[in-house]
């Protein structure tokens, strides 16, 4: 009788320290991420199952440990400081914004709740990319020092183009680094270069007719969240006006430009996972370097090439990381 008695103490003992740390568990507040995209919901609905699957490799779950407030900026960037304030009145204990434009909107509704950024331009808002200070780290694309590499790929597309010209977006912080490398990589390669500057989405259009009166086949397309925003109606307008245009993102090349060159944005939307991951655990963002891409991917659209009677070299295709037949 008595060691029936103990056996039984013994399994409720056990069972006790089995099911209270899980019981714990179930029973702690889930923690809370304001998720702030440039475009709409369609757009972002990629990056946003990159979010979730992140998550989950770190151990987060949508619905369980873990809430996801989302807010769609389409491409309003004007909206900023209002859809982050929705997000901290939810109650985010991190913000990820999408963009220069928006993470510098949410910089300017808190300085105390951590924002991890993610796009070209991040590292501006931070004092360096070591140390960022503030309330703000995150990922870069690290677009400017991609510009000559971006000219060379488009000059060996387009053999023997001696014009060429780059589509900025003025407004951003990058422009100025951005237009000094192409003059450089231009004077390198004795080029006629032109630069033209957008400041709104309804100055594309007028963009596109001043590159084609200049008479430039080829364009590079400046990746800042203005104009990614606005990809489908860069590449549309490419497409009408017969430019070839190269861009960093591969969502670009997957809409018709002739190429893409430059980090993934789905890889640095990972990496901003993991950098939220340690806020939550406990990390300050001031102490968390802004990363930059460690990988680029290029990708070349042969069905675009066709329509605009352009033969890419095989040389360039063999170091194609993909190629849309």
């Amino acid at each position: 009788m008595a060691k029936e008695t103990v056996r039984v103490a013994l399994f409720l003992l056990v069972s006790f320290l089995v099911v209270f740390p899980a019981t714990a568990q179930d029973g702690a507040k889930p923690r809370r991420v304001g998720l702030l995209f440039v475009g709409g919901e369609e757009d972002s609905r990629k990056s946003l199952d990159v979010l979730h699957a992140s998550f989950a490799d770190l151990g987060y779950h949508a619905g369980g440990n873990l809430v996801l407030d989302v807010r769609y900026a389409d491409g309003r960037f004007d909206r900023g400081q209002e859809l982050a304030s929705e997000l901290l009145r939810s109650g985010a204990e991190v913000l990820s914004v999408g963009g220069y434009q928006l993470s510098a909107a949410a910089l300017e509704v808190t300085h105390t709740v951590p924002i991890v950024g993610v796009g070209c331009g991040i590292e501006h808002l931070g004092a360096s990319l070591a140390h960022p200070g503030g309330n703000i780290t995150g990922v870069t694309c690290q677009s400017p020092d991609l510009v000559g590499k971006q000219m060379q790929l488009l000059l060996e597309a387009l053999t023997g183009e001696k014009r060429l010209a780059l589509l900025l977006n003025i407004n951003s912080p990058s422009a100025p680094t951005v237009a000094q490398e192409f003059d450089r990589a231009t004077g390198i390669n004795n080029l006629v270069a032109h630069v033209i500057a957008v400041r709104r989405p309804e100055e594309i259009e007028t963009a596109y007719a001043e590159l084609q009166r200049l008479g430039a086949r080829g364009a590079i397309i400046m990746t800042d969240s203005l104009l990614y925003a606005e990809r489908r109606r860069v590449v549309a307008l490419a497409t009408a006006h017969r430019v070839a245009i190269v861009a960093s993102f591969r969502e670009f090349a997957d809409l018709g430009a002739l190429l893409s060159y430059g980090s993934n944005l789905h890889t640095l939307v990972r990496r901003s996972v993991a950098l939220i991951d340690k806020i939550l655990k406990g990390a300050k963002p001031a102490d968390l370097p802004i990363e930059q891409p460690t990988k680029f991917e290029l990708v070349v659209n042969l069905k675009t090439a066709k329509a605009l009677g352009v033969t890419v070299p095989p040389t360039l295709l063999a170091r194609a990381d993909e190629i849309i037949e």
